[in-house]
């Protein structure tokens, strides 16, 4: 018994160690990331007691413990700036507290220059905190698990706008990141339906999801990045031909976004206002990012799409009119 809990000891100072040559940390953060019972506190505390003694740590101001030798970055610093971006986008796209999310933000936070690194630790500590139903974690790893190792998912899947939850059984050929919401979708072929398909799924939306035994093998022709072309976020659908026109002083705004880049033209007219003509797959998808332009924007076709948006812009109106 003594030699197994030596063992467990040892390797727990390890993990410790290996936990603190990322991020400074207090003894509850450790805790919480060895995912041990509080009843284990004081364990715990005998262990950084020890680890102060062999000098192998050092406590902060602020209670905070951290590796007494870090290495330099390897990183230049523009190199830096893309693994702390990544970084910062992952802790916003984190829907709740998740150890594998947790694990790869250390991951990307090893690397970079203490300064910087300093901003990861409170991202940590913050996202430590985030509470959760686990069920979009949950969802998201057998996602992952279903893709990786190509096994069919199922699923019931929630469509708030109908109230109605139905049965989905997916082969999933690849994981999208909606770049306006952030939030992660499914895609693949569903075969439990009238109308066997590609379709995307929301992660959020899933319910009892199942990892099944049987295994698929994704179409040899299927080009996931082709088949996202012209979606605005993820939708995809039938493309249509959006044409908006923009007041002029909106035109260095929409070069910000690099409209110009994603845009079938870029026009800028006499009167100094910018034509623009995209081609979209699902335009419902639009729709909210065309009313976050207000009055500096008019659709001028599709007209389906037009009336949609005065309709909106009407009722809005109400809200306002008492």
């Amino acid at each position: 018994m003594e030699d197994d809990h030596n063992f467990h000891r040892s390797e727990r100072l390890m993990r410790i160690k290996e936990l603190l040559s990322i991020n400074n940390l207090t003894t509850q953060e450790i805790r919480l990331r060895l995912e041990l019972p509080e009843n284990q506190t004081r364990a715990l505390q005998r262990d950084l007691k020890l680890l102060l003694e062999r000098n192998d740590i050092e406590k902060k101001p602020g209670g905070k413990y951290a590796i007494k030798a870090r290495k330099a970055s390897s990183l230049n610093p523009a190199e830096a700036l893309a693994a702390y971006s990544a970084a910062r986008l992952f802790f916003h796209h984190a829907p709740e507290y998740n150890k594998h999310y947790l694990s790869v933000m250390d991951d990307l936070s090893k690397k970079l220059p203490e300064r910087v690194r300093k901003i990861t630790e409170q991202m940590a500590s913050i996202y430590l905190k985030k509470s959760g139903t686990r069920q979009q974690s949950r969802s998201l790893e057998h996602c992952s698990i279903a893709w990786l190792d190509g096994h069919w998912l199922k699923f019931d899947y929630h469509a708030p706008s109908t109230g109605k939850t139905r049965s989905v059984e997916l082969a999933i050929y690849f994981i999208e990141i909606n770049p306006h919401n952030r939030a992660a979708y499914a895609i693949g072929y569903h075969r439990n339906t009238e109308r066997p398909g590609v379709r995307v799924f929301k992660v959020a939306r899933m319910r009892n999801t199942q990892v099944l035994k049987e295994t698929y093998e994704p179409e040899e022709d299927f080009n996931a990045l082709g088949f996202m072309q012209h979606a605005w976020g993820v939708s995809v659908g039938a493309t249509e031909k959006v044409v908006l026109t923009f007041k002029g002083t909106a035109r260095e705004w929409l070069l910000e976004e690099n409209l110009d880049a994603r845009a079938d033209v870029f026009e800028v007219q006499g009167d100094g206002s910018v034509r623009v003509e995209l081609t979209v797959g699902n335009t419902t998808e639009i729709l909210p990012w065309i009313k976050g332009w207000g009055g500096w924007v008019t659709v001028e076709s599709p007209i389906k799409l037009q009336e949609l948006l005065i309709e909106d812009l009407k009722s809005a109106l109400q809200n306002y009119q008492r």
